[in-house]
């Protein structure tokens, strides 16, 4: 077979009904290689006590290998963005948030994700970071990902955003930021949020200038 039509087909997407079976068994805790269980997330999953945390990583850890994945068709993958959003809703309306303090770090940045992710739902994302706020100010929500929610609810509004996490590489060491409030002071409110310096953000977003 020759070399470009074996690389061709190796980067194909998984048919639709093969690639759904596959995300619902890597959601359930299944279907995972030994490589991908070297995740994060599926670490995370896999040593929760608390059975909202584990399904909660286990989606995320599909989530994030389902963006990043040559084998998920763009369909696929906007659905089990959407399949994860409404299951996090209902989780939401019995527990509030995924609390640092009852639930740790890693699973309030995991429920943050699919937040962040969902926006095929920004009315939903506005309520979320309603409720946020007072979370952020009691150490219960990390006040870096609160931030790009904020700028990413902003930018889904039509508004400049306040921290400058939304942006494109146009390059290596060249981040194009969407339109930003007070351009000048910009470095100083990402420190107060926790956030690197737009320099450094460029770096590890674009990587460095050749």
């Amino acid at each position: 077979m020759p070399l470009l039509f074996a690389l061709l087909l190796a980067a194909a997407p998984l048919p639709d009904n093969a690639a759904r079976a596959r995300l619902d068994a890597m959601v359930a805790g299944r279907g995972y290689t030994a490589e991908q269980l070297n995740s994060h997330w599926a670490n995370g999953a896999v040593t929760a006590r608390d059975a909202d945390a584990r399904a909660l990583l286990w989606r995320v850890f599909t989530e994030q290998w389902a963006l990043q994945s040559d084998e998920i068709s763009g369909t696929e993958t906007r659905a089990l963005l959407r399949r994860n959003s409404d299951w996090l809703k209902g989780v939401l309306a019995r527990i509030g948030w995924f609390d640092i303090s009852h639930y740790g770090a890693v699973a309030s940045q995991a429920a943050w994700l699919i937040v962040q992710h969902s926006d095929h739902d920004p009315a939903w994302q506005a309520a979320v970071l309603a409720d946020l706020a007072p979370r952020v100010a009691r150490g219960d929500m990390q006040r870096s990902f609160y931030a790009y929610l904020v700028d990413r609810v902003a930018v889904n509004a039509g508004r400049p955003q306040t921290y400058g996490t939304q942006g494109r590489c146009r390059g290596r060491g060249n981040l194009e930021l969407l339109p930003v409030i007070d351009r000048p002071s910009l470095d100083r409110r990402r420190a107060e949020m926790g956030l690197d310096s737009v320099a450094e953000y460029t770096v590890r977003f674009c990587g460095p200038r050749e």
